[in-house]
């Protein structure tokens, strides 16, 4: 009894040195060690929430998880949705802070401008994934879904305000991602024509290309 009792305060410890140390030092780690010390942190404060956590040592653990999250936000880079989107699945802890924030008791304890960017990122992210069903998804959100499609998948799995079969979902993935492939050869081909026009046209195609083009392009118009 005695030998278990001494393991618990080791492990009460440990876990009370590793999540200082994700607090105060959380930038010097690179970003695998990140996502595993905040999966890591997460699951030592809902266990002790569980068990015997004092109310001030919560509210102290509570308060830790939204100041990391607030300050890796680089709010000059993340000026648009694709900007959103594409912090959301290039910072690795990103999945594990939105299961965290889907303890609504969890969210509305936090501050009014964490509430904002997590409200924020959550509309981005719904807004991508009805896009993909709806083919509106625009061609650099998709080209950028699929480099890093495993993160994507992880995040949308915490998304409680999408519902969504995932077994569906993956299949309309691998549909956008047809129509993308078939998009890039087709712009290689006009690209290549263009490239024989000028050979011969000359000074009439350089007269075409100051027309304006499109920067974003929806699937649902290729």
């Amino acid at each position: 009894m005695e030998r278990k009792s001494s393991l618990t305060v080791s492990t009460h410890l440990q876990e009370e040195q590793l999540i200082d140390a994700y607090f105060h030092d959380f930038e010097v780690f690179d970003d695998t060690l990140k996502n595993i010390l905040t999966k890591y942190t997460y699951q030592a404060i809902q266990k002790r929430k569980s068990v015997e956590l004092r109310v001030e040592d919560y509210e102290k653990y509570r308060e830790i998880l939204p100041s990391v999250f607030e300050r890796n936000l680089d709010i000059e880079n993340l000026k648009d949705g694709h900007q959103c989107l594409m912090y959301s699945l290039t910072w690795p802890p990103f999945a594990t802070f939105l299961e965290m924030f889907n303890d609504q008791q969890f969210f509305v304890s936090l501050n009014e401008n964490c509430q904002k960017w997590i409200r924020k990122f959550i509309d981005v992210l719904k807004a991508v994934c009805d896009g993909i069903c709806d083919g509106t998804v625009s061609v650099n959100d998709l080209r950028f879904i699929l480099k890093n499609l495993e993160n994507f998948r992880s995040v949308v799995r915490q998304l409680n305000e999408v519902t969504i079969n995932m077994d569906n979902f993956e299949s309309i993935i691998q549909t956008r991602r047809k129509e993308i492939e078939k998009y890039e050869e087709v712009a290689d081909h006009v690209e290549k024509l263009n490239r024989v026009c000028e050979r011969y046209l000359g000074a009439k195609m350089k007269e075409m290309e100051k027309r304006p083009q499109k920067c974003f392009l929806h699937v649902g118009e290729l």
